[in-house]
């Protein structure tokens, strides 16, 4: 009898780890193109696409923002990729953006590019005659084409903007700033690394529960534009980004043949090739 039962014992240890093992790993997906955006505090980099798309990549490998890459991995539950393998590539002073435009200072000339992959601050047009002819920033709620230079230190500024029309809904990834109950809104960094030096307030219906939201949290939030420019949540995202960071790291990111840190920048443009906007996937 007791036989029996260890035979049986064994037979079930032996089915788990069967079922263990034969569990699909999840679906490799890679991207190229052009470093347009890091945020050190998430551990990630934004990747432009020659059309403009842009994709998270969340990865402990510092690239420069300029430098071009091809990324493999795996995405993650909040759509981002987890890289396995990071290839570093040639510097391209010229890049292109495609979101919905969030934020806007016409004092400080800059605007703010949102998307699913983050919120990108830019520099506007440096040129009287760029900012005549464009009718200086575009609008808050205005989806965007924007080409864009990198300039030394990282800097994304404005050459041109193809304004493709009005977009109800945005995405917005920032640092809150500020809970008020007593008004039911969320202020929060204009940017995702919070380099755009604004902020944006979304308010909140009056049933939901602002206890969990905690200043200095980093949080992405769907929202709707309101006819006089404000915001008010559709959807609160509320992945943690440390989990997303831990689960990213579970990646085996230093496999051989992937170029960890920021190969080649020692002497950053000596040997670049080519200006063009991003050559990654579509």
């Amino acid at each position: 009898m007791f036989r029996r039962m260890r035979v049986l014992a064994g037979a079930l240890v032996a089915l788990a780890a069967a079922l263990v093992l034969a569990a699909p790993a999840p679906a490799a997906v890679s991207t190229a193109g052009t470093v347009v955006h890091r945020n050190a505090r998430t551990h990630s980099f934004v990747v432009a696409s020659a059309s403009g798309r842009l994709t998270k990549v969340r990865s402990r490998h510092a690239v420069r923002v300029g430098r071009t890459v091809h990324v493999t991995g795996h995405r993650l539950r909040d759509g981002s990729v987890a890289s396995s393998r990071v290839r570093v590539g040639a510097h391209h002073r010229s890049a292109r953006l495609r979101g919905t435009v969030t934020f806007v200072n016409r004092r400080a000339h800059r605007f703010t590019v949102s998307s699913a992959a983050g919120s990108i601050s830019v520099r506007g047009a440096r040129s009287a005659a760029v900012r005549a002819a464009s009718d200086d920033l575009p609008p808050v709620g205005q989806q965007v084409v924007v080409t864009i230079t990198v300039s030394p230190g990282g800097v994304l500024e404005e050459d041109e903007v193809d304004e493709l029309g009005m977009d109800q809904e945005v995405e917005i990834e920032g640092i809150v700033q500020a809970v008020d109950p007593a008004a039911h809104t969320v202020t929060v960094t204009a940017s995702d690394d919070g380099e755009s030096g604004g902020t944006v307030t979304v308010g909140f219906p009056a049933t939901f529960d602002l206890s969990g939201i905690t200043v200095g949290n980093e949080i992405e939030i769907k929202a709707i534009r309101q006819p006089d420019g404000t915001f008010v949540l559709s959807k609160l995202e509320t992945e943690n980004e440390n989990e997303l960071a831990d689960e990213a790291d579970n990646n085996d990111d230093n496999q051989p043949g992937a170029d960890n840190g920021d190969n080649g920048d020692n002497g950053d443009d000596n040997g670049s090739n080519g200006d063009g906007g991003g050559g990654g996937d579509d």
